[in-house]
Formats: C-alpha cells, sequence, structure tokens
C-alpha cells in the first residue's frame, strides 16, 4: 500500500507538471489523470476481493487492458506533442539563430564601413593636411615663400593652415622689402662712387689746365687758351 501510495503521488506529480504545459498536454494530463483514479479504485477493490479469496473478475482484466490500451495512446498523443514542440523550438531557435548571424553580419559591415569611413576622414582632414604643411614648410625652408597650403576645414589643422599661408605671404612681402632695399642701396653706392671718380677727374682736369697756362709762353697765351 505504501509503495502504491507512492507511485501514485509521483504520478499525479509528474501530471501537475504537464499541466502547465500547452493545450494536448493538458488534456492528456486530464485523460491520464482520470485513468488513474479508475484503476486506483479499481486495484484497490481487486485488492480486497485477492484477500477475501475471490477470483479476478475478467471485465476487471478488460478494464485494465482497455486502461493500457488508453495509456499507450496518450502516450504516443503526448509524445507527437512532444515531438511537434521539440521541432517549433527548434525552429525558432534557427530563425533566432538567423536572426543573430543576420545582426552580426550588419554589425560587421557597418563596422566595416565606420572603419573605412573613418580612416578616410582622418586621412583628408588630419593625415593629408599635415604631409602638405610638411611639404609646404620643406619648401619655405629652402625660400620658396610663394608656397600655400590648401585650407579644407575650421579646425585646429584648418586654423594652422591658415596661419602657415599668413606666414609665408608676410615672409615673400618681408623678401620683396629686402630686395627693394638692397637694390636701392646698390644704386645708391654705385651712384656715390660715380659722384666720386667725376669729381676726382675734374679736380685732376682742373689742376693740369692751371698749370698749362703757367707754362705757356706770353706771346701764345691767347691762341693757348683757346686750344685748352
Amino acid at each position: 500500500d505504501a509503495e502504491q501510495k507512492s507511485y501514485l503521488h509521483e504520478l499525479n506529480a509528474l501530471l501537475e507538471r504537464y499541466q502547465a504545459g500547452s493545450e494536448t498536454e493538458r488534456d492528456v494530463a486530464a485523460e491520464m489523470g482520470q485513468i488513474i483514479a479508475d484503476l486506483s479504485s479499481l486495484s484497490e477493490r481487486m485488492v480486497r476481493e485477492a484477500r477475501v479469496g475471490r477470483e479476478v473478475n475478467p471485465q476487471d482484466l478488460e478494464t485494465l487492458e482497455s486502461a493500457e490500451a488508453k495509456i499507450r495512446a496518450l502516450a504516443h498523443r503526448l509524445s507527437t506533442a512532444h515531438r511537434a514542440k521539440m521541432g517549433q523550438i527548434i525552429q525558432e531557435s534557427r530563425w533566432r539563430m538567423q536572426l543573430i548571424l543576420g545582426l552580426y553580419g550588419v554589425f560587421i559591415l557597418v563596422g566595416g564601413f565606420l572603419i573605412v569611413g573613418s580612416s578616410f576622414y582622418f586621412s583628408r582632414t588630419i593625415a593629408q593636411p599635415l604631409r602638405w604643411l610638411a611639404r609646404g614648410a620643406s619648401e619655405i625652408a629652402q625660400g620658396h615663400f610663394y608656397k600655400r597650403v590648401p585650407v579644407l576645414s575650421k579646425d585646429e589643422i584648418g586654423q594652422l593652415s591658415s596661419s602657415f599661408n599668413v606666414m609665408a605671404k608676410r615672409l615673400r612681402e618681408h623678401e620683396e622689402r629686402l630686395k627693394g632695399l638692397a637694390t636701392l642701396e646698390e644704386r645708391e653706392r654705385i651712384a656715390q662712387e660715380l659722384h666720386d671718380s667725376l669729381a676726382q677727374d675734374l679736380a685732376l682736369l682742373h689742376l693740369k689746365v692751371v698749370e698749362a697756362e703757367r707754362n705757356l709762353v706770353p706771346g701764345d697765351r691767347a691762341a693757348a687758351i683757346e686750344t685748352l
């Protein structure tokens, strides 16, 4: 009796678990519970009759066989429902997996575009302007003050490029002023040299003329003066 009660308790606990499942599981659990209740009462009556020495009623045996067939049918029905449920779960899992893989693919694609875009943006807004500035600084160091660099933005790199262009412009203007001053200084030096040379030549000529006048014969003075 204790073993029978324990077995019935386990069966009822199992049926209670199926009560929280799908509609098919609930229906099977209800029918199984009814069959178990009927068999429990039948087994108790058969035990009582066996204790008093009565023979087993054939109708009771038929009832047991019928209950066994019903239990097998319900087990097959429950197994079919379980297989369908497992197929549905597998299909949902596959769909979720495909969705996750698709999202991963989208993330990878977007990440690739972001990497390429950031590389292009970095190259255009930072690396390329810095290369232009380095090349321009090298040419400025060689005295090519006409060099200018493109200004592509208004950020720090753009401000640095603008400052570089202003510096190159001012250096060129300063160079032109220096060239003008050097030309003017050279002209003044040449003019001074010409002035000094002419003054020396005229003074020497004057001295020679005076000396020639003194050395002339008095009778030929008028002719000498005219010749000189």
